[in-house]
């Protein structure tokens, strides 16, 4: 059965419009020989090939977006960079946990604890391994942006591996310090003392912090 005319040349032109360069050679080749082929073997032709092309193509793709990452993570801190390094995230998987990394560190170099918050908070759902270390991020771009009940809301909601109770400890009690609470800020930098003994300056954090509940 004879396809109309203009079947054809409009498949063809739609193919040519979403052809990448670097696309599978063997796709290229069909959709090149389209017309001779006709339309019902080049159909099953590109039904065979199409897997490949498209893992071909991602493969394309996914090398070019690195490329960009790279162009941004090494270009100036600006609000914009960190607006194409979230939108890079957001729109490549492959490498969605690196653009936010880099948004992060051009976040913190403008300064913006809020944004580079946020930020963490979205590595730590997107990448299992790096949710600690992402989490504790979070609690101290919090603490920076001087969100002390929002950080000690986090430490105590997140289940944190033995390695980093020291860390989430030192968190705390700076959160306890910043919120007005030096009774908890006590406790937990004696806490931290049973971690961290001899340490001149927990001893002295613990008597400022003393001298002040007494004051």
């Amino acid at each position: 059965m004879e396809h109309p005319p203009s079947s054809s040349p409009e498949l063809l032109k739609s193919l040519e419009q979403e052809m990448d360069d670097d696309l599978h050679p063997v796709l290229r080749w069909i959709v090149d020989h389209l017309n001779a082929l006709g339309l019902g073997v080049a159909a099953i032709l590109l039904a065979v090939t199409g897997f490949t092309a498209f893992q071909h193509y991602r493969e394309i793709q996914l090398s070019r977006a690195q490329e960009a990452l790279a162009r941004l993570t090494q270009a100036p801190p600006t609000p914009q960079t960190v607006r194409d390094l979230k939108a890079m995230a957001q729109d490549e998987a492959g490498i969605r946990t690196a653009a936010l990394l880099a948004a992060i560190a051009h976040a913190e170099a403008l300064d913006d604890t809020d944004q580079a918050a946020v930020l963490w908070s979205q590595v730590a759902t997107t990448s299992e391994n790096f949710r600690p270390v992402a989490t504790l991020g979070q609690v101290h771009a919090l603490l920076r942006a001087g969100q002390f009940t929002e950080a000690l809301a986090l430490t105590e909601q997140t289940d944190w591996p033995p390695a980093f109770r020291p860390l989430v400890l030192s968190a705390k009690a700076f959160a306890f310090e910043g919120a007005g609470q030096p009774t908890q800020a006590i406790a937990a930098y004696r806490e931290l003392t049973t971690l961290i003994p001899q340490s001149p300056y927990l001893d002295a954090k613990i008597a400022q912090l003393e001298r002040q509940v007494k004051s």
